[in-house]
């Protein structure tokens, strides 16, 4: 299991022009949150 604790760690997957990115957020919201940022480089629509 990951420890995003210290706020440094980011998990990148990507396949097929899709690229999900997992990290910790510690300091934007009210309590401690796990960022996803979903990106597509695909001109046709595409299901995650």
């Amino acid at each position: 299991m990951s420890d995003f604790s210290s706020g440094n760690e980011v998990i990148t997957s990507s396949e097929h022009g899709v690229t999900i990115e997992k990290s910790f957020d510690g300091e934007e919201f009210a309590v401690p949150a796990i960022r996803f940022e979903v990106r597509s480089n695909c001109d046709e629509t595409v299901t995650v």
